[in-house]
């Protein structure tokens, strides 16, 4: 009667053949190392590659809007207030009222340096992220006033004119708040802000939104803002094209390189096919000094194991500080390059248990066949 392998024999087994085949163990825990790292360093650069882009299109203004008063400057204007009321609806981070004025404006001190004056509604700072100033305000960019040797924060005094040239010429006292925020649109860079719309009409009104509700706020925009007499207004997208060429809705659901641990689980079963296919002989050994199915199982699924979890922990650990090196975001390197790591060990083990349950025959099997 031949006597049933016990589980123990058959894991100091596997850990004895691993110790005996030295190239052979170094040959699967280096690749198994070298697979985990490369297929995780690829997912992590690549979604920090569209996680980098996508953040770049949103602080341009991918998720704003512009509403502008329908028939041009003939047409119905918007209403001030319902434009700064935005702010307080679900999905909306900020929106203010823009109203294009037949004014210059330039500062004193810095004569011959003027710029298209816009009146804006105290929304704004919210877009911008800027305080508000204890005076009246008037926001730019650096471009704006690099002529005029005027500094973000300083107080000081600017005089408006009409671009007709009549009318008397006005002072006021503000502070300048500069900004760089593409969020404000070509349409309003290059003019000074000054913050007094409070209420009546705009010829435009800017919206910032967010991911979940850019694609629904396009509507709530356009009956919120209609005009008195029925008219809507025409709402577009700030940024007309996506000039990224990506598609951020599908662009990581897309990317071919997530299925990266598909490819690398596959290799590894490869590589621990080509082994046991060297390692018939063994196994028929085992066979015929009365190894089970079972215990053969779990002799190779030891082996892979140990071997391929000192391979899979090094690669996860290199993948993670080559990615990282990459310049890639450490929480990204961590998410990616594990996620990549544990898909393909549980994808080429899976293999493995799936090749060790193919029957073996033993040698007297083998020695009939020949024959």
């Amino acid at each position: 009667m031949t006597r049933t392998w016990p589980a123990s024999l058959a894991v100091r087994e596997s850990l004895a053949n691993a110790r005996s085949a030295r190239w052979m163990a170094t040959l699967i825990t280096v690749a198994v190392a070298w697979v985990s790292a490369a297929v995780g360093v690829a997912a992590a650069v690549e979604t920090n590659r569209l996680h980098d882009a996508e953040r770049a299109w949103i602080e341009a203004g991918g998720y704003a809007f512009v509403v502008e008063q329908a028939g041009g400057e003939d047409g119905a204007p918007l209403s001030v207030s319902a434009c700064e009321r935005l702010n307080d609806v679900d999905g909306v981070l900020a929106a203010f009222a823009a109203a294009v004025t037949d004014q210059a404006l330039e500062p004193v001190t810095a004569p011959g340096t003027p710029a298209t004056l816009i009146a804006v509604s105290p929304g704004i700072y919210r877009m911008v992220g800027i305080a508000p100033p204890p005076t009246a305000g008037v926001i730019t960019t650096e471009a704006t006033t690099h002529a005029t040797g005027l500094q973000d924060g300083e107080r000081a005094w600017f005089r408006a004119t009409d671009y007709a040239g009549g009318g008397v010429p006005t002072q006021l006292d503000a502070t300048l708040a500069l900004t760089d925020s593409p969020l404000l649109g070509e349409s309003l860079a290059g003019a000074y802000l000054l913050v007094t719309l409070t209420g009546g009409s705009a010829s435009q009104c800017y919206v910032a939104s967010d991911a979940v509700h850019a694609g629904t706020i396009g509507s709530y925009l356009s009956a919120a803002l209609t005009a008195e007499d029925g008219t809507s207004p025409i709402v577009r997208p700030m940024l007309s094209e996506n000039t990224y060429g990506l598609d951020f809705a599908t662009a990581y659901s897309d990317s071919t390189l997530r299925w990266g641990w598909a490819a690398g689980g596959a290799a590894l079963l490869a590589l621990w096919a080509v082994v046991r296919w060297n390692r018939r002989t063994q196994i028929a050994v085992y066979a015929t000094f009365g190894a089970h199915a079972r215990a053969r199982l779990l002799m190779q699924v030891t082996e892979w194991t140990v071997l391929s979890g000192v391979g899979a922990l090094w690669g996860w650990a290199s993948g993670i500080a080559l990615a990282i090196g990459l310049g890639t975001d450490p929480a990204i390197a961590l998410t990616q390059v594990s996620l990549q790591v544990v898909a393909t060990w549980c994808m080429a083990t899976l293999g493995v248990v799936a090749l060790g349950m193919v029957p073996v025959g033993t040698l007297l099997d083998a020695l009939k066949d020949r024959s």
